[in-house]
């Protein structure tokens, strides 16, 4: 998938064989093509090109016309708590967006723990760090992943769905690992320290560095 972290400069042809459903995806997909890159980098390629000044896009499957799935953020539920929600997903909870803040939260939090706590979490489950757990869930909310899911099981995209919804919050019927999931969190929050006080020491505006962020 040529979508975020994919690079390639020189790229002038991008043909689509396959249906996009998120509009994110679609987008981030097509700015692959409108890459810039100057005439000596592109030559090292294509070394009869005469110079970038244009994309094309080959619509062999109708993406462009298909209607597009809009991603919304991860963290929908900002108001409930990490352990709550993953008491209820245990509970069966499985709306989108319970499965997406859940993701997003897990996500964060692998993001803040050590090596030593991620294998303690995966050897709980079932070998999922954090980031593994997430990825389950949020492919379970894709549409495009439910569409090929659907096709290779022979399923209604419906059914499908909700096989890939139970598959990924299956791992937190453990009690064990739930608790384990929201102690390693209460050991990684933040905490405000609102007694001591800090002072502007010195300011200032670099131009040059302005300049070469524009």
């Amino acid at each position: 998938m040529i979508a975020t972290g994919t690079d390639v400069k020189p790229l002038e042809v991008l043909i689509f064989l396959r249906d996009v459903k998120s509009a994110l995806y679609f987008e981030q997909m097509k700015g692959r093509g409108a890459r810039t890159i100057t005439l000596t980098q592109l030559r090292q390629v294509t070394p009869d090109a005469e110079e970038k000044i244009r994309f094309v896009l080959v619509d062999a499957v109708g993406v462009t016309e298909s209607l597009k799935h809009v991603s919304q953020p991860l963290d929908r539920e900002h108001a409930i708590g990490f352990d709550r929600l993953i008491d209820e997903v245990a509970a069966g909870r499985r709306d989108d967006d319970a499965l997406s803040t859940l993701a997003g939260r897990l996500a964060a939090l692998d993001r803040k723990i050590d090596d030593t706590a991620r294998a303690v979490i995966a050897n709980a489950a079932g070998g999922l760090d954090p980031k593994s757990l997430a990825h389950k869930l949020l492919d379970a909310i894709d549409p495009d992943t439910i569409e090929r899911e659907a096709v290779a099981r022979h399923l209604k995209p419906e059914a499908a769905g909700e096989a890939l919804k139970d598959e990924a919050c299956r791992v937190f019927d453990d009690p064990a690992l739930r608790r384990l999931l929201n102690d390693i969190k209460r050991q990684t929050e933040i905490r405000i320290d609102t007694i001591s006080t800090d002072s502007v020491i010195s300011s200032g505006y670099d131009a040059a560095r302005a300049q070469d962020t524009v």
